[in-house]
This record gives structure tokens, sequence and C-alpha cells, in this order.
């Protein structure tokens, strides 16, 4: 049985309109440098290794060939292609991440990546006030910028919702809750509400942990060990606003499609 098959979730009941498919990617970053154990370009935020940043442009690709056979078995191949809108943690590794699968996934919104402070790694804000510190990221010059990664970062394209509910108490629980709340903002608000008449998909790029937690509290579904680097949490959600509909997991945290870069490298 297909991971479609036995994840597909029937959020409430049977929708009585029409609704907009929203298509969702949840990608880790890539391989970590000091996992291989080079020294950090930031004090205390790891960058990608060279094989992290193909990891990502293989993600971007792979991606990209997903839309294409989502728009094809929807008879939407004579339309334009899908836009990705990218969204990532601050921290450097999926800020290189993100920017690797700019390269490669075709059409972009505002073709940049769009900084969502609430995906990060932490547990609550104290911790991110400290890489905010240290990234200062929207006030170094572009070309410092382009030393850590190449390419136009921009503001969140969400609202400030996703931060008001998300600086809520700390501890995992506060960090699931997050999480779940920036997931849901993706799906209903940016997708459904500032985007509702343009074909776009999202990309949420972050950590290891954010995929074990929306497998857990999305979608029920028995939490992994050991997410590996680029692996994908692909949904494909066809709820309305009334949350009536069926929102199906086509991947669950897997890198599979590493799998030919593998091939390549060795």
């Amino acid at each position: 049985m297909c991971i479609r098959d036995r994840y597909q979730r029937r959020v409430h009941g049977e929708s009585n309109r029409k609704t907009k498919t929203k298509m969702l990617f949840v990608v880790r970053h890539g391989e970590r440098g000091d996992d291989k154990g080079e020294k950090p370009l930031i004090h205390g935020d790891t960058h990608l290794t060279s094989h992290g940043v193909d990891q990502a442009r293989e993600t971007g690709r792979y991606i990209r060939s997903k839309v294409a056979q989502y728009q094809k078995e929807r008879k939407e191949e004579s339309k334009e292609p899908m836009t990705a809108i990218i969204l990532t943690s601050p921290w450097l590794r999926c800020l290189q991440t993100a920017a690797g699968i700019l390269e490669t996934i075709g059409p972009a919104h505002e073709n940049a990546i769009h900084l969502e402070e609430a995906l990060g790694e932490y547990l609550d804000w104290k911790n991110y006030d400290r890489i905010k510190h240290r990234l200062n990221l929207f006030t170094k010059p572009e070309e410092e910028l382009k030393k850590l990664f190449d390419a136009p970062l921009k503001k969140s394209v969400l609202t400030d919702e996703s931060l008001i509910h998300s600086r809520e108490g700390r501890g995992y629980p506060a960090m699931y809750k997050r999480i779940n709340l920036v997931f849901e903002l993706c799906a209903k608000l940016l997708l459904e509400k500032e985007f509702p008449k343009s074909q776009y998909f999202v990309v949420m790029v972050t950590h290891g942990f954010v995929l074990d937690a929306l497998l857990h509290n999305v979608f029920s579904h028995t939490m992994r060990s050991g997410i590996g680097y680029c692996a994908i949490i692909e949904s494909i959600d066809d709820t309305d606003e009334n949350g009536n509909g069926t929102r199906t997991l086509h991947n669950d945290g897997s890198n599979d499609h590493l799998k030919r870069l593998a091939t390549k490298s060795s």
C-alpha cells in the first residue's frame, strides 16, 4: 500500500464547495558542516557541506518534478508552471538549503527565499533572539550575505499572527504548537487567502524535529527515528475554510530522492 493510500486523512467531512488544492513540501536542511568536522562560518551556527548544497539542488529538481507530475495528473499540464513560495528557518544551514532549492525549482515568488522565524530550531524565543542578533540578516550588506548564501532574502510572506501565537510559552509543547500553526497558516492563510487566484505551492525549509512534529501532530503518523538530510514531507490539502475535505500525505519524511545523487558521486 502506497503512502498516499495509507495516510490520506479525511479531516472532517465532505466539502460542499469547490476547494483550492494546496501543495506543501516540508524539507529538512542538507548535510551539516559540523558533521564532517568543518569549522563554522558563523560561530555556533553550522553551514552546509558542498555535498549538502548538491542535496539542496537535487531536492529542488525533485520538487519541481513532483509538481509537474501533479499538474499532469490533474490535467493541468497546459497551464503555466506553478510558482514556489519558499519559507526558511533563520539558521544558516536552512538558508543555504533554501538557496540551493531556489536554483533548481523553477519559478519562485519574488525569485527569493522568505525568512520565517517560527520555523527555527529553538524551544523558546530567548534562543532565537541570540541567533537573530548573531546573524543580523537584514542589516548585513548584500556582498556579505552572498558569502553565506547566494539568494535574495525577503521578509516572511505570512502575517505577524504566526509569531504572536508562537511566542506563547516554552519547551516542546509550545514548539509543536508553533510548528503546527505555521503549517496551517501556509495552507489556509497563505495559499487560500493571500494567493487565491494563482497557482502557488509552499516549500518550508526547516529542521528534523519539525518533520517529526508534523508527522505526529498533523498526520497522526508514527514519528521516524533519524530524519535524513533533505528529507521531505509532501502534503496535498483539499480542505476548505471549514476544514472539510481531505489532506493526503505523499511522502512520510524520506529522502529517497537523493539516491540518484549518491549514485552519481560514487
